[in-house]
């Protein structure tokens, strides 16, 4: 195989030898031996020619050559003065878009508290209202961290009625106790170990003071009210008595006498006894309690109330008077307990009973019987 000549500058020593040489290379390198040869070498085995290598003191003379000062201004731009500015060149940064996108994925949880800006938590209010709450004049406060509680604890010791106006509820004074006191009756005070006067009452204490003898045995009838006595012929001998047929009592009416004096009376003189005589006063009492529409309703026992006024006059305890169901608003009843008995009142919140001679007015409320 022939060796191709290598050109190479005239001047080289390597050219030198080659010319030299070559009649023993051309004898005994192939082509495959001169590139095994020549893979040995490098720019370092061959001599600088016209082609020069490169270094960094030639790279900054050539470029300090270039880099005249007309160059290096002309590099100096102003970034408002481009073109482009509104255009989204910069797509790894936020627009209002792109923030409002981001800004979705997040919550409080991405931020970290701050020294000043603080986030909620309970533990923070309550920490801070345990410091907001001071003791003052007639309370202490209490905050236990560990419970989460903040306890008031109210002392009226260093207090008085000189410390509290008065409202609605007045102070007593002597001067009111006295106005008050005019405007009262016994009807006003409830009833105590010092019992009011009742025909009942009376007729049980005679009831229970009368005894029998053996002439006189007495009767008395609570539920009507009437003490009886009834003379017992054993016990008087009537019949004993001497001169029973004379005229002893002329004084007395025999029957002529008692016709003469008759025939000078009338029932005004003749006294009232259970048969009551009729009087116009009577016949409008009895219509009051029985018969008006307006007037009283006369009950004895339990009932509904079906009038405006109601007189119970009942002897037997345990009863009620119930009345109407509330709803007509301003509708008012009067209820008069004339009994010896204490009968209650069902319907209204405020009062459940009625003492023997009480009575009481009602107001509908429209929900409510008020007194």
């Amino acid at each position: 195989m022939r060796v191709s000549p290598v050109p190479l500058i005239k001047d080289n020593p390597l050219w030198r030898w080659l010319v030299e040489t070559r009649e023993e290379l051309v004898k005994v390198f192939t082509e495959d031996d001169a590139d095994t040869w020549f893979a040995g070498k490098s720019t370092t085995d061959l001599p600088e020619g016209t082609n020069l290598y490169y270094t960094d003191d030639r790279v900054e003379t050539k470029l300090d050559s270039y880099l005249t000062a007309d160059l290096i201004e002309s590099f100096n731009l102003d970034h408002g003065t481009m073109v482009g500015l509104s255009d989204d060149d910069h797509t790894q940064y936020h627009n209002d878009e792109r923030a409002n996108t981001w800004l979705g994925t997040k919550t409080a949880d991405d931020i970290a508290d701050g020294a000043t800006n603080k986030y909620y938590t309970n533990e923070k209010v309550d920490d801070r209202v345990s410091n907001l709450m001071q003791d003052g004049t007639g309370i202490t406060w209490s905050y236990v961290d560990a419970a989460n509680t903040l306890t008031p604890t109210v002392s009226l010791t260093p207090f008085s009625t000189s410390d509290l106006s008065e409202g609605t509820n007045l102070y007593y004074t002597q001067a009111r106790f006295n106005t008050e006191f005019a405007n009262r009756s016994t009807t006003d005070l409830t009833e105590g170990t010092n019992l009011y006067f009742t025909d009942e009452r009376v007729d049980d204490r005679v009831g229970a003071l009368v005894t029998d003898t053996a002439s006189v045995s007495w009767t008395y009838t609570d539920s009507a009210g009437t003490l009886e006595a009834t003379v017992l012929p054993a016990g008087v001998d009537h019949g004993g008595l001497a001169g029973l047929n004379d005229d002893d009592h002329t004084h007395y009416h025999n029957d002529a006498r008692a016709l003469t004096w008759l025939g000078t009376r009338s029932t005004t003189d003749l006294s009232e006894g259970t048969n009551l005589y009729y009087t116009d006063a009577r016949v409008a009492s009895y219509i009051d309690a029985n018969i008006l529409e307006h007037g009283y309703e006369a009950v004895t026992s339990s009932t509904t109330v079906t009038k405006t006024k109601t007189n119970f006059t009942g002897s037997t305890a345990s009863q009620t008077i119930t009345l109407p169901t509330a709803g007509t608003s301003g509708r008012e009843v009067e209820v008069f307990n004339n009994a010896s008995v204490v009968v209650s009142i069902s319907g209204s919140s405020v009062l459940s009973e009625l003492y023997p001679n009480e009575s009481a007015c009602f107001t509908d409320t429209g929900s409510d019987w008020v007194a």
